[in-house]
């Protein structure tokens, strides 16, 4: 609403009319005043039926008030019954609310902004009364002759034109006192107004300023705060790298040791290929030197015990030899499959790292690195498994 009106109608507002004048620009254009043959409105719940009097609250709908007859005032009506209501009853109800009434400004008349003198002494004589409210079903149509239905239309007509007139004179009476004061106040309300429009100009420009200065102070604390953090996750990068460049060299070390163990134990397994191969060269000749000396077999066989003898120290020491040699191989394995299972656990913590604290950047060839060690310990895992298996 603009500025003009409201102060028309701070002006209209008298102790008299202060209730009235509140919301006088919230008006209904009609209002549902009953339905069927009921006098009044009725509503329908799960458990019974409730009944209305709309006459009674014109005054909030911005309506003239006028005395409201007898036939309206039956009070609420709450059916909560045992057996419920009868179907009589209901199905009256229900044909009712599909015949709704509305009365408008042909009905009830202009808009009116305070009771009348009439309705005020009506409703202090209601007051002190005490009236108890029955349900009755209400009577058919043609109840009343055209004659007294005629009549009791002119009679409502000349009462809403009677509560109209009273109305204007109290209207025009109201105006005649505001005119009176708006003459000697209009020059002070304008030096008011003026007065508190620069204030108000003023308090919004420095009220503007404070809220840009705080909304920068809050824009630049956070991003002090970014760079703080983007900081703090720049050195958990770098030492992190630092101790992976560390562990790979380490591990670099390590292959390289494992690598010359294992080239020297098959360099060792040749030497035993051979000198078995020797040893059966040297078994076949003996074999065919025994067959050629049959006759001087009595003197060969302290020889040959001996030989014997030999032969089978040889052989628990290539046997021993062989089993030195199995253990540190499976020594070996272990170390390549204990150093596998550490460089996992390490890759993984890293890596569960880097989801806990999503915000960290990380290198794109640190990341394929990180995959390619991953991969790597993962083969010395299944190295591992698969040499177990062939022990």
């Amino acid at each position: 609403m603009p500025i003009a009106k409201w102060k028309e109608l701070f002006n209209d507002v008298t102790p008299r009319n202060f209730a009235e004048k509140c919301c006088l620009y919230d008006r209904h254009q009609q209002v549902m005043y009953s339905c069927g043959e009921f006098p009044n409105m009725m509503l329908m719940g799960p458990r019974g039926c409730i009944a209305f009097t709309p006459a009674l609250i014109l005054g909030q709908l911005k309506w003239g008030v006028t005395p409201v007859p007898d036939q309206q005032l039956g009070g609420l009506y709450l059916w909560y019954k045992d057996e419920g209501p009868s179907t009589q009853e209901v199905m009256a109800v229900r044909k009712a609310l599909r015949d709704i009434h509305l009365r408008g400004q042909q009905e009830l008349g202009e808009h009116q902004t305070f009771y009348s003198e009439e309705y005020k002494s009506w409703r202090a004589e209601r007051v002190k009364g005490i009236s108890a409210p029955s349900f009755s079903i209400p009577p058919a149509k043609g109840g009343l002759t055209p004659t007294e239905a005629i009549l009791g239309a002119k009679v409502r007509m000349l009462e809403y034109r009677l509560q109209e007139a009273r109305d204007r004179g109290e209207m025009k009476d109201v105006a005649l006192e505001k005119s009176d004061k708006v003459a000697s106040s209009l020059k002070e309300e304008i030096k008011s107004l003026k007065r508190d429009y620069a204030e108000m100009s003023a308090r919004t420009n420095q009220l503007t300023m404070i809220r840009q200065n705080r909304a920068m102070e809050d824009e630049i604390l956070s991003l002090r705060r970014r760079l703080d953090a983007r900081g703090e996750a720049w050195r958990t990068v770098s030492e992190a790298e630092r101790v992976a460049v560390q562990d790979l060299g380490q591990a670099r070390a390590t292959i390289r040791d494992y690598q010359r163990a294992l080239d020297q134990a098959h360099q060792r397994e040749a030497g035993y290929k051979q000198a078995l191969e020797e040893s059966q060269a040297r078994e076949a000749h003996l074999n065919d030197q025994l067959k050629g000396l049959i006759e001087s077999h009595d003197n060969m066989q302290e020889n040959q015990a001996i030989w014997e003898d030999n032969w089978k120290c040889n052989f628990d020491e290539c046997e021993q030899e062989k089993e030195q040699w199995k253990g540190k191989c499976h020594a070996i394995i272990e170390g390549f499959g204990d150093f596998a299972d550490k460089w996992l656990v390490t890759f993984e913590e890293a890596q569960q790292e880097f989801h806990m604290y999503p915000d960290t950047e990380i290198r794109p060839a640190m990341g394929a690195l990180f995959r390619d060690c991953t991969r790597i310990a993962r083969r010395l895992r299944r190295w591992r498994t698969e040499c177990n298996g062939g022990f």
